[in-house]
This record gives C-alpha cells, sequence and structure tokens, in this order.
C-alpha cells in the first residue's frame, strides 16, 4: 500500500521546530539578539557568537598581549564575561560586535596589567603607571616570586596577591581584607621590600 505525504495546510499551525531548527534561526540573527538570547540565559547563543567571532577577538587580543597563552586565556575570560555582563547590552549604544570588541580589549589590557605588576614585583618598584616590554615576566621568575611569596606573613601575601596579582586597588584591599587602608599599605610596601629581599638572595 502506497503512503500519502500530507502537507500542512495554510490553516494549520505547521510543522514543529526541531532543535537544528532553533539552530538556523539562531544563525540567522544579528549580534545584538545573540546578546538579548543569553542575558535571558540561553548558552546556544553564546556558542554561536563564539564560533562566529572568537577569531576575530583572538587577533585583537594577540595583538595587546603578543603571548599566544595568554591570549587564549584571556579569549575565554572574554566569553565568561559576554555571557555574565549580556544583560548590559544596550542596542542603542553600538553594534553587539563592537560592544563585545570593547570588553574583550578590557580583558585583555587587564591581562597586561598584572604582567607589568608582576614585573614591578621583580625590578622594586611599585607605580601602577610603569610601562615595561610584553612578556618581559617569565615563567622561571614568576614560579621563583611564588617560592619567595612563602616567606611572607599570611597578610602581607594575601595584600600583595590582590594588588599585583589579581590587579585590585588598595582599596578594594582594604574591603575584601577587611582592615583600615593604612595597614594595605604597610603590608604592601614591608611585603614588597622582603620578597624583593628573598628574590634577590635567590639569583
Amino acid at each position: 500500500m502506497n503512503e500519502t505525504l500530507h502537507h500542512p495546510q495554510e490553516k494549520n499551525e505547521g510543522p514543529k521546530r526541531s532543535p537544528g531548527h532553533v539552530v538556523e534561526a539562531h544563525l540567522e540573527e544579528g549580534d545584538e539578539s545573540q546578546l538579548l538570547a543569553i542575558a535571558r540565559g540561553e548558552p546556544e547563543a553564546l556558542r554561536l557568537l563564539y564560533t562566529r567571532h572568537s577569531g576575530m577577538l583572538f587577533a585583537i587580543i594577540l595583538r595587546i598581549l603578543k603571548d599566544r597563552h595568554e591570549a587564549e586565556d584571556a579569549l575565554q575570560e572574554s566569553f565568561l564575561r559576554i555571557w555574565k555582563q549580556a544583560a548590559q547590552f544596550k542596542t542603542e549604544r553600538g553594534t553587539g560586535k563592537t560592544w563585545m570588541i570593547f570588553l574583550a580589549r578590557n580583558v585583555a589590557i587587564d591581562a597586561l596589567r598584572r604582567r607589568e605588576r608582576r614585573f614591578l614585583v621583580i625590578n622594586g618598584e611599585i607605580s601602577e603607571e610603569s610601562e615595561v616590554p610584553s612578556n618581559s615576566t617569565t615563567q622561571a621568575e614568576l614560579s621563583e616570586i611564588s617560592s619567595c611569596m612563602a616567606g611572607l606573613t599570611e597578610a602581607q601575601r594575601e595584600a600583595l596577591n590582590l594588588a599585583y596579582f589579581k590587579g585590585n586597588t588598595q582599596s578594594e584591599i582594604a574591603e575584601l581584607m577587611q582592615v583600615p587602608l593604612g595597614n594595605v599599605k604597610n603590608h604592601l610596601k614591608r611585603g614588597l621590600l622582603k620578597l624583593r629581599q628573598l628574590y634577590q638572595s635567590h639569583e
């Protein structure tokens, strides 16, 4: 017996959409629609944006950091922020692509500043405004610093870690450690002096 294929009539609702159709619909949407979908908690929209823009964002981040491994980490951090901050995107302020580029650049610059702070620890400087060459801190130096940190007090280690490895300001550190700002400055100053002494003794 021959089977007859029944086509949906116009009055019917039509065939149900499969997951594949949902993906195709997402692909047809612009970046702005994807960001709105992410804000609603739809992970598929994030995956599609990653497929669409990860190469472009990685190139931008790599130009800033000039280190492939750090750039890969920064790219993942960028998409994590996109997931968390998509609700902050406003269509009237620009395109979704521009917003993602701005966010990725900020992530890369934050990573660069953390690297510079590590360089300043090694060279005995405290100023956060100093400009240093990219890739100035080697993995061996970072390992040595980590080893020397064990010779500091717990408060000094925490303050230095928050300031020079996580990028917090002194006021933020005071709030996180729940101590007066003056104590934070003292921990940083004494900790840096001790850390430099320990580091230089290992050279």
